[in-house]
């Protein structure tokens, strides 16, 4: 494995991708881990983004034994353009959920309006690794005009359980009220995931599953029918 790391890190073009392609299909050895995160993370820094991207996979298979990776790719965020802004940061999570440098990053680019559409959703669909994302910034991007941004911002307070309890409100006018119907059912299962906190949506809950806006989307209806019976 070491000679074919050695290959990775001197050479480029085709010749670097192959051998990342290599090692990919063959797999890292315990043994070896520490040394291929090192190689990987210099990887990360190619201009062709396929070799970010696969060198990036590389580093999420590796998992918490490429976690100092992350360091060393921290300093990259600041610099990063294309999709070096995605790619970077989706490595650092892939190693380590709990980083904060770049969860701050995706979120940067998921709440600013200035940034184009694609970059922001799927910042936001990278933001899924993150093990903690900011309450107040995802509160923010639930009055976002895009339904998608909205509905990734509702999903990924969900994934904060009960830390997201300050989005109560606004994910109770949500269900109320948004033009959306499946951002309304999934308001509805996130305030199941907050929990006992917001029991006090219940009422908007149980009216909103007789709204005749939803009377074609059984579905949606179910949805907030089942968020209702886990707000004890």
């Amino acid at each position: 494995m070491a000679p074919l790391l050695g290959v990775v890190k001197e050479s480029t073009g085709a010749r670097r991708l192959n051998a990342l392609a290599a090692v990919a299909k063959i797999g890292v050895a315990s043994n070896d881990a520490q040394l291929a995160a090192a190689v990987f993370a210099e990887a990360m820094k190619d201009r062709d983004s396929l070799v970010r991207r696969i060198a990036g996979h590389a580093l999420g298979n590796l998992g918490t034994q490429a976690r100092g990776a992350a360091a060393l790719l921290a300093p990259m965020l600041p610099k990063a353009v294309g999709s070096g802004r995605l790619d970077f940061p989706e490595a650092m999570l892939r190693v380590d959920p709990a980083n904060a440098e770049a969860s701050r990053f995706l979120t940067g680019l998921f709440v600013n309006s200035q940034v184009d559409r694609e970059t922001r959703l799927s910042a936001g669909d990278t933001l899924r690794l993150a093990q903690n994302t900011s309450v107040p910034d995802l509160v923010q991007m639930l009055k976002d005009p895009d339904a998608d941004i909205r509905l990734t911002a509702v999903e990924l307070l969900g994934r904060q359980g009960p830390a997201a309890r300050a989005a109560i409100g606004p994910l109770t006018d949500l269900v109320a009220k948004d033009v959306t119907p499946t951002v309304r059912g999934r308001s509805a299962t996130t305030l199941a995931k907050i929990g006992p906190d917001a029991k006090t949506a219940l009422p908007v809950l149980k009216a909103a599953m007789s709204d005749p806006r939803l009377s074609d989307r059984k579905d949606v209806v179910a949805e907030i029918e089942a968020a209702c019976g886990r707000l004890p």
